[in-house]
């Protein structure tokens, strides 16, 4: 079986993960983790895939709770491609061959225009020709044998209602690719407009069966203006998912604060005021008093007494974090932490009942506390105001380091392409991918 083991690095505030997908069949290029806190399931970093070698991989996950029991879930699928954060080339616009009243589309292309919560930032959209019966999309041939039990799933997405189904399928060929038989039908209504929902399909591998392909069907007959958009598109085995064993880490007394885009320069955090004898370190005094400001304003009438109200959504906490670096060294750090400008996760051991928070930073400042400019102690403290936390891969892990963009071998190529620092972001200039 595959499988899920975490490891604990005394004085690191990371855990470190290492995925093991040798056993299912299949070609699988990454997988995807979740933090599981009490049966609610969080994808690490926003659900960016980890990128598997040989099956195998080891990720960092920083974002962990402190003194409360939480586990993972690894999830490796068999075909690939289907997150479509890289690309769609691995989808067929067009299946006949084993269909008499198949159909054909316009286009098929990976678009960021939407896509399902937590998945990343991309989804296959996938126009039909128009006025075409029985429409069929399908992934490439992986690996299986007779008697697997092969489970298709997706997010299925369209832009407007029509008079046909939508379902998942599962397509099942012999060693020589020549087709046997389909599991799943298309007798689905939903979803609705403009809404997510997650389409599903259970098959078993009949006698000869040495490859299978999964896909979505459509019956009905769209027309040229309907988009279908599709997320997380996956086959899968009972294989395909591990999960960890719980584990807890245990703060000792001792906070984080964090960059998860960069977490070279996470900062312990001494919670103990005794700790401001100690000559080093770096010390949490508090968060300053929260605040949510109001999106409103009064649009004053002429020979009116009340004016009318404009108002909008209650803005999130701002705050301030105020913390004591004990040496030169400690300053650094908070400077260093600081410095990228993204979000920061500042966490404190779970009996302070300070929830884990993500900040987005202003403009942050640091004093003295004494008269003698010899002593390195110095007082910092940073605004912020509450935010979610960062989009993308944390920096350093495979596919985001600056030698994996490997794509172009010169800048000026990548521009000439159109290219930008989202597409990097988003892994479009390296191979590994």
């Amino acid at each position: 079986m595959s499988s899920v083991n975490t490891f604990q690095t005394p004085g690191r505030g990371y855990i470190r993960l290492e995925l093991d997908f040798t056993t299912p069949a299949g070609n699988a290029l990454d997988a995807k983790v979740w933090r599981n806190v009490g049966g609610v399931l969080t994808p690490i970093r926003d659900g960016w895939p980890a990128l598997l070698s040989n099956d195998k991989a080891v990720i960092y996950d920083t974002e962990f709770p402190l003194d409360t029991e939480f586990s993972y879930r690894a999830f490796s699928a068999l075909n690939v491609d289907g997150g479509f954060e890289a690309s769609v080339d691995a989808w067929d616009l067009v299946h006949n061959s084993e269909n008499a009243s198949g159909g054909m589309w316009s286009s098929i292309t990976r678009s960021t225009d939407f896509f399902a919560p937590g998945t990343g930032v991309a989804s296959l959209k996938a126009v039909p020709v128009g006025n075409v019966a029985t429409l069929i999309l399908v992934s490439e041939e992986f690996p299986v044998v007779a008697g697997n039990v092969v489970t298709a799933t997706a997010n299925v997405m369209v832009n407007k209602f029509f008079s046909g189904g939508i379902g998942m399928h599962v397509r099942w060929y012999t060693a020589a690719h020549a087709f046997i038989s389909t599991s799943g039908t298309a007798d689905d209504l939903w979803p609705s407009p403009g809404e997510w929902a997650v389409e599903t399909q259970v098959g078993t591998a009949p006698a000869t069966t040495a490859f299978a392909r999964v896909g979505l069907v459509i019956n009905g007959t769209p027309d040229s203006t309907m988009a279908f958009y599709l997320d997380e598109m996956y086959a899968s085995r009972p294989s395909s998912t591990a999960d960890s064993s719980a584990t807890t880490y245990l703060s000792g007394g001792t906070g984080w604060w964090k960059d998860p885009l960069h977490p070279a320069t996470m900062i312990p955090l001494q919670i103990d005021r005794r700790a401001l004898c100690s000559g080093q370190g770096v010390v949490w005094l508090g968060n300053g008093d929260r605040q949510r400001s109001a999106d409103a304003s009064v649009l004053e009438i002429p020979d009116a007494e009340r004016g009318s109200a404009i108002f909008a959504r209650r803005k999130a906490i701002r705050s301030a974090v105020s913390v004591v670096a004990l040496s030169q060294a400690d300053t650094l750090s908070v400077v260093a932490l600081h410095a990228s400008g993204a979000p920061l996760l500042l966490q404190v051991p779970a009996k302070y009942l300070e929830p884990d928070t993500y900040g987005l930073h202003g403009d942050t400042g640091s004093g003295r506390i004494a008269g003698d400019a010899k002593v390195p102690i110095r007082v910092h403290q940073s605004s912020y105001q509450d935010v979610g936390p960062p989009v993308g891969p944390a920096e350093g892990v495979l596919g985001a380091r600056y030698q994996d963009l490997d794509l172009f071998t010169t800048f000026a190529q990548a521009t000439a392409a159109t290219k930008t620092w989202i597409d990097a972001l988003q892994g479009e200039l390296s191979t590994l991918t």
